[in-house]
């Protein structure tokens, strides 16, 4: 068990899936508040125009922290902190009632 803590870990492609995510997750937002934007100015609501600023704005901090998300992966001190855990490696078993 001690000899699998020294094997690298492999990432395989689960940071890029994360970080297109997370970029994903902002596109959807900022098209929402883009639409919600064009519909405040046609009715002339300025409470819809408010609502699609504060959605813009979550776009973009959804948008920096998947940034920090995917530079937080992909360095390579993240990858030797990480240490998966695999079934069997588990020191406290549940004990089931007979």
């Amino acid at each position: 068990m001690s000899d699998a803590a020294a094997i690298p870990r492999d990432p395989g492609l689960q940071p890029e899936r994360t970080a297109l995510s997370w970029t994903r997750t902002s596109f959807a937002v900022a098209v929402n508040a883009l639409l919600l934007l064009r519909e405040g100015l046609v009715a002339d609501r300025t409470s819809l125009v408010a609502a699609s600023v504060v959605l813009f704005a979550g776009a973009c901090v959804i948008l920096a922290v998947g940034r920090r998300r995917r530079r937080a992966l992909s360095s390579p001190a993240s990858r030797s902190r990480c240490r998966c855990r695999t079934r069997g490696s588990s020191s406290a078993r549940p004990s089931w009632p007979a």
